[in-house]
């Protein structure tokens, strides 16, 4: 949607009419180039965002919701650190590489937060290198 004349300037749809792939998170990638997509069903999916074409999946050992992607530039500008996260019901907070190595590229690193509710929130506070979640 355009912000200033309320105008959508694109759309495609996710998966097929037989599933049910509820989308509840999403955020461009630093190039604004694809569209990272997670879903009520613990799905994180990587998408071409000219053309609509799933690129990726980013595996998840949760079928928890998503409710928050997130790409990041870890160590700067400078550096060629880049780093996929996304957290949400599942109370863990799951890191890919990025670019993904492989088509169905599963978590290199799970952080468990220990929290009692929900993950709804999260940003990444790059001059500190941190990323702070929310519940």
């Amino acid at each position: 949607w355009q912000i200033d004349t309320g105008l959508q300037v694109r759309a495609f749809s996710i998966g097929t009419p037989m599933q049910c792939n509820e989308v509840t998170a999403v955020e461009f990638d630093l190039s604004e180039r694809r569209l990272l997509v997670g879903t009520a069903a613990g799905e994180v999916w990587l998408y071409n965002w000219n053309s609509g074409v799933r690129m990726n999946e980013l595996i998840c050992d949760s079928m928890a919701e998503i409710t928050c992607v997130k790409n990041m530039d870890q160590g700067g500008k400078a550096s060629n650190v880049k780093r996929i996260v996304a957290t949400g019901w599942s109370k863990v907070v799951y890191v890919w590489k990025d670019p993904p190595d492989l088509l169905r590229q599963p978590a290199y690193r799970k952080l468990d937060t220990g929290y009692n509710l929900d993950i709804v929130s999260m940003c990444w506070l790059e001059e500190e290198n941190l990323l702070a979640v929310g519940q």
